[in-house]
């Protein structure tokens, strides 16, 4: 956490303006981490990547990219996934970080549909309807 922090850009609130500048409105985020980590925390994707690669090699664990999953076939105590190259790999756990439309998903669960919203970025940021605070 303490590197993702050095590296990234933090805020305890999002504040909103029209296209002109003028303000719309101001939203407090709450600290859901604990009270001496910030609400939300942004930084460039090469940043995170090169953060959760050093974690992952300091961890002992075999990286390899440029490889995508053909197939999987979830068994009582394993994972069993067949990957691009061919190769076959035995996982405990498989997480499918891919993506609006996930292909993990996809062989998992089926298929899906994905709404298309024109000049709309989608974002979470957890909260509690009762705890959020709007300004205007």
């Amino acid at each position: 956490m303490d590197t993702c922090l050095a590296e990234g850009f933090q805020t305890d609130q999002y504040v909103m303006y029209d296209a002109a500048g003028d303000f719309i409105a101001r939203m407090q985020l709450m600290r859901i981490a604990g009270p001496s980590t910030p609400a939300v925390n942004g930084m460039p994707r090469p940043a995170l990547h090169r953060i959760l690669m050093n974690a992952a090699d300091t961890a002992g664990a075999r990286i390899r990219l440029g490889l995508t999953v053909s197939a999987i076939t979830s068994h009582e105590d394993r994972v069993d996934v067949v990957l691009s190259d061919g190769s076959r790999e035995t996982y405990d756990l498989i997480v499918g970080a891919d993506g609006i439309r996930s292909h993990v998903r996809q062989m998992i669960f089926g298929g899906t549909t994905i709404r298309s919203s024109p000049g709309m970025a989608y974002g979470a940021t957890p909260f509690r309807a009762r705890r959020m605070s709007l300004t205007r």
